[in-house]
């Protein structure tokens, strides 16, 4: 009995951990370093491009089961809240106004069409990440990439945005493997 609960505590602490890591790397990537934004979809690995173009087919379908089966192309299911849901597509359909994940999958294409970037280039936490805000501080960007984020956010939540120096909406983050590790709200 005090095994299985031993078990049990360490299973749990490690999947607490895990929720936590895509955001800590995020925030400690390339430290001192503004990444590069990049838009140009061919200069990414195939296995990255693969997992991408699978995750915009399954959200423009229009039908969230869709996107079971990129789910389940992991070892893992990638992390969509920091609650790890069992099943993110009854999470997606719950948090949704209309019951559906219509709005989750609008976002989900959205991001995934949006500009990104390489983090911890040749390290095991590489990753590609979704959209470039999520990672680029929001006092540097030019403009042209502040208008960017007005067009995926909108007037109000941008606004909110710049003034806080922090974007606070969905990202996503896929290895160069092309394991989908997560798609998150930050909100």
């Amino acid at each position: 009995m005090k095994i299985l609960a031993a078990t049990a505590l360490i299973a749990g602490l490690a999947l607490v951990v895990f929720a936590l890591v895509p955001l800590a790397q995020e925030q400690g990537a390339n430290k001192g370093d503004t990444p590069e934004i990049l838009y140009d979809v061919e200069e990414l690995p195939e296995p990255v491009r693969t997992t991408r173009d699978a995750i915009l087919k399954a959200a423009r379908s229009g039908d969230i089961e869709n996107l079971r089966m990129v789910l389940e192309r992991n070892e893992l299911m990638p992390l969509v809240a920091k609650t790890r849901p069992k099943d993110p597509i009854a999470f997606w359909k719950a948090q949704s106004p209309d019951g559906q994940g219509l709005p989750v999958m609008a976002d989900m294409i959205e991001i995934m069409e949006a500009g990104y970037v390489r983090l911890n280039a040749g390290s095991a936490d590489e990753r590609y990440v979704w959209p470039f805000f999520a990672v680029v501080p929001l006092d540097e960007l030019s403009l042209a990439e502040s208008v960017q984020l007005y067009q995926l956010v909108g007037a109000k939540k941008a606004k909110a945005m710049l003034d806080g120096k922090a974007y606070r909406s969905y990202r996503s983050g896929i290895g160069p493997d092309g394991t989908w590790h997560y798609f998150t709200a930050d909100d």
